[in-house]
């Protein structure tokens, strides 16, 4: 999926930190462990962040970059005629040209 790719950076440092957090309870703390409490608030306050970062992550590539996407996929560059005929490649340049002019004028470059 495209949207993993694109968090893929973003994830690194967050999971490097996650990672972390956790590796005490792999290595040193136990459930009698002085530690222990600690250990569980780093661990839960980690993956708190880790859940929120890719919560809003994944809501602003939804919301704010795909949903622009899908904007764009659906605006119809020119209406073409509703003949069944062809263009030409000539005919469709002239027509593009004749309808886009109008428009055209309004981001010439000054």
């Amino acid at each position: 999926m495209a949207q993993c790719d694109l968090l893929k950076p973003l994830m690194v440092p967050l999971n490097d930190r996650l990672s972390g957090a956790l590796q005490p309870g792999v290595n040193t703390v136990s459930w009698l462990s002085n530690i222990a409490d600690e250990f569980m608030r780093r661990a839960n306050d980690a993956v708190s962040d880790w859940e929120l970062t890719v919560r809003r992550a994944t809501e602003l590539v939804e919301q704010r970059i795909f949903a622009r996407f899908r904007d764009i996929e659906r605006t119809e560059l020119c209406e073409l005629s509703p003949s069944d005929e062809p263009f030409t490649v000539e005919e469709f340049t002239d027509y593009v040209r004749v309808r886009c002019s109008p428009v055209s004028t309004c981001y010439e470059v000054q």
